[in-house]
């Protein structure tokens, strides 16, 4: 701040601010004896003033001697000969002790007297990271930007993880606009380690807040909430193949949709890329996309803009599998499965760990009574709810169809009765608790209507 002001202001800013630390009356002591010092404790001037008092000495003497003086003048100019020099020696001392004290800076007169704060002694290791951390940029070359990777930080202690955080925040927070933190983690173990290291804030929130603190903590400083895809049956044994060494197996799409013999270049699919548009956020069916699902946030602008950057993201992603000849979802339905993801993260990520759990046969037949859907051909699975390559429930169906149950009276008693018989779930379980999620459930349903619901797209890359 001081670098704004002039000269004359910052003498002014350090004096006022010196004096309020220090105090009045010793300061004004310690300007007194600096000029005093000045004026007789050091050389500062003392050729001009001998000069001077020798110049006023021999002046007095001309006058001494001169013949017309009379006597009693002449006794004067004898006793003026030595006190003028004196007088004139001090005098130019005086005057350039003066000079000297004026252009001295005040705060480098009472730097003695002043106890600053030390700062920097108490910033922590933090701040010395980050302080370092400048230094690295300063010395990158022009347009060059850095990303640090934090791996496993779900093993870490409660007290740890929220040490982490807290030091990426302040860091983000410092403006290293070429820099990005990207965080691998379980974000369910995260966010109950935050809960844990935060637990008397939590106490102290009101009991309605449906979003725990641990997630909320999270949303704050994570733009691009991306979970990995899950491998496909396929995709899984291609792995297992690899590790048990056996390098001729194939991947499959591989060997593009095409079936060339050779994976297409990086350059050519962003060449394609940006002349589809995958790059871009302003086409207008990325815009249709987004506002279709901008009204699930209910004006909170940092969950938009998160929705935003994970729909970008996937948006491009959904191009990669498509080029590639994979299975992909309609983009509505990509558009909503992100919306659900950034409100709800809790609940998505509930989806995730409850993927391999079987309800049983007679449970999904009580609940899609009725006939068989048509189109399935061959694949169809014998019971509804199940997916039709694994045989694994289709839990996106069940919700669904319990929210069909509750959709003309939003009937969220019943759909939390439902889901807690179902899964064992307490009903205090924030998402459960949510009107807004059962509504998401009943009028997804309508809007995929063409399409298709979000079930009926499990296992194509994003969910």
């Amino acid at each position: 701040m001081p670098e704004r002001l002039t000269r004359k202001e910052q003498e002014r800013f350090w004096f006022r601010l010196n004096v309020s630390r220090v105090g009045g009356a010793r300061v004004r002591q310690r300007l007194h004896e600096h000029l005093f010092e000045l004026m007789f404790r050091t050389s500062l001037g003392l050729g001009r003033a001998a000069v001077a008092a020798a110049t006023v000495a021999v002046l007095c003497g001309v006058l001494y001697l001169f013949p017309s003086v009379d006597s009693p003048l002449r006794s004067l100019f004898g006793w003026a000969i030595p006190t003028s020099a004196v007088a004139a020696f001090a005098a130019v001392k005086a005057l350039a002790a003066k000079m000297k004290f004026d252009d001295a800076p005040v705060s480098e007169v009472v730097k003695n007297l002043v106890e600053a704060p030390k700062y920097e002694q108490e910033l922590g290791f933090v701040h010395q990271v980050e302080k370092d951390l400048k230094r690295v940029f300063e010395s990158l070359p022009h347009d060059e930007g850095l990303v640090i990777f934090i791996d496993d930080l779900d093993r870490c202690s409660p007290s740890k993880v929220a040490s982490v955080l807290e030091a990426v925040n302040l860091f983000l927070a410092g403006g290293f606009s070429n820099c990005c933190f990207v965080v691998g983690m379980d974000t369910e173990m995260v966010a109950a380690a935050l809960q844990s290291a935060h637990k008397e804030l939590a106490a102290n929130l009101p009991a309605d807040v449906r979003i725990p603190i641990g997630w909320r903590f999270m949303d704050k400083f994570v733009q691009l909430p991306f979970v990995i895809p899950p491998l496909d049956a396929l995709r899984y044994k291609a792995f297992m193949m690899q590790l048990l060494g056996n390098t001729e197996s194939k991947t499959p799409g591989a060997d593009g949709a095409a079936g060339s013999s050779a994976e297409p270049g990086i350059e050519d699919f962003n060449q394609e890329a940006a002349r589809l548009g995958a790059l871009r956020s302003d086409t207008p069916e990325f815009v249709n996309l987004t506002v279709e699902a901008a009204s699930i946030f209910g004006g909170n602008p940092r969950e938009l803009k998160r929705f935003i950057n994970l729909l970008r993201f996937n948006y491009f992603l959904w191009f990669s599998r498509d080029r590639r000849g994979l299975a992909v979802p309609p983009k509505r339905a990509l558009g909503l499965w992100t919306a659900l993801s950034v409100k709800w993260p809790e609940h998505a990520r509930w989806l995730r760990r409850i993927e391999h759990r079987r309800l049983s046969d007679e449970t999904l037949k009580a609940m899609f009574e009725g006939p068989e859907p048509t189109g399935g051909g061959s694949q169809a699975a014998p019971v509804r709810g199940r997916l039709p390559d694994t045989g694994e429930t289709n839990h996106l169906a069940v919700l669904e169809s319990v929210a069909g149950t509750c959709a003309e009276a939003r009937d969220r008693d019943r759909w939390q009765t439902k889901l807690v018989e179902l899964y064992g779930l307490e009903k205090t379980t924030p998402w459960l608790a949510d009107d807004a999620l059962l509504d998401f459930y009943v009028q997804s349903g309508a809007k995929l209507a063409q399409e298709g619901r979000l079930s009926e797209h499990v296992g194509t890359g994003f969910w």
